[in-house]
């Protein structure tokens, strides 16, 4: 359950990034890509961390 909340925060911030109100093209920089990369890197550490903690 706790990855449904995460991984649907991070498709509407995805979402967000793509179909940008700034009036730029549809499309993710390197800045919203990396940002979206390190919570994905984060999220992993965590689920990883919590696994080998609970060992």
């Amino acid at each position: 359950m706790r990855d449904w909340s995460v991984m649907t925060g991070m498709t509407l911030l995805m979402i967000l990034f793509a179909f940008s109100w700034r009036g730029r093209p549809r499309r993710i920089n390197r800045l919203e890509g990396g940002i979206l990369l390190a919570l994905f890197i984060a999220y992993t550490g965590y689920m990883v961390s919590v696994v080998v903690l609970s060992r």
